[in-house]
């Protein structure tokens, strides 16, 4: 399956399914979809990231004791934030979040700071 630039990338947590949907740039309703946004000392690229999924109705970002400015931006656009504190031999960030949050949602995207979508 190939993907367009009108399409992005989900994957539902509970069924494993993967598949690629078709953006609407044009509507104004939020999609009915959670969104995890792992994150590390990321002040430089946070807000970006979060405004590039402002299309989605839940939002959670999950750090992991950013020693920057992150939190304090996550915080002041409303977007809920969980503490994540690895511990070897456990779930990493991403797993972690899939099992312990409470997402909105079935379907999570998770969405690297990064990266344009």
């Amino acid at each position: 399956m190939l993907k367009t630039p009108d399409q992005m990338f989900i994957s539902n947590q509970q069924t494993g399914c993967e598949a690629y949907v078709e953006r609407d740039p044009y509507s104004r309703r939020k999609a009915p979809l959670s969104v995890l946004i792992p994150a590390f000392n990321e002040e430089s690229n946070i807000e970006a990231c979060i405004r590039s999924v402002a299309w989605a109705d839940d939002v959670v970002v999950v750090d992991s004791g950013s020693r920057d400015r992150t939190c304090e931006i996550v915080a002041s656009l409303g977007v809920r934030v969980r503490q994540f504190h690895y511990v070897p031999g456990s779930l990493k960030k991403k797993n972690w979040a899939l099992q312990t949050v409470d997402f909105r949602h079935e379907w999570v995207l998770i969405r690297c700071q990064t990266v344009n979508l």
